[in-house]
């Protein structure tokens, strides 16, 4: 059994390196600058008015982010995830790591040894994810308590337009 558990680690890495080997070939200069200048522009600074990823307040207005959080951005960009598709893979990864040690727990308790220690690293592999997720939305939560949005003007009366022109 334990030869078994060591093969299929060899199989994952082994998997692992052909994909890696196989992503890279066929890149040409040309692909390469284009990948290398989409990521810059991902993570410009300047583009700040563009239209970025949006979050809902206490009242429900939608007010654009300034910045995207890591890994996400609009959904008009191919390639990239955006909230609702983030928030199911953290739902699918939890839903897997809780199915793996509830499988892996009733294989210690009818198998014994070697599913024990196996149990143990997926309760610990959950815990750490779950622990994750915990800190993720206390830095949310406490970038939405100190993030405070500037009103934004609905039309110019008389006087700003007044203003607006002294100004230029």
């Amino acid at each position: 059994m334990l030869l078994f558990v060591v093969a299929v680690g060899w199989v994952l890495v082994l998997a692992s390196w052909l994909r890696a080997r196989t992503e890279t070939r066929g890149v040409n200069s040309i692909s390469s600058f284009s990948r290398h200048l989409s990521v810059l522009e991902r993570t410009s600074p300047a583009r700040q008015g563009q239209g970025g990823v949006e979050a809902a307040d206490e009242g429900g207005v939608v007010r654009p982010l300034r910045h995207a959080p890591i890994g996400l951005a609009t959904a008009g960009r191919p390639g990239r995830m955006t909230l609702s598709q983030a928030r199911r893979r953290r739902r699918d990864v939890l839903v897997g790591l809780g199915a793996a040690t509830a499988v892996l727990a009733v294989l210690a308790l009818t198998v014994g040894a070697v599913f024990v220690a196996l149990f143990v690293l997926a309760a610990v592999a959950m815990g750490a994810y779950v622990a994750l997720l915990v800190r993720a939305q206390r830095i949310g939560a406490e970038r939405d308590a100190k993030v405070r949005y500037l009103p934004q003007p609905t039309t110019l009366d008389s006087s700003g337009y007044w203003l607006q022109q002294s100004a230029n």
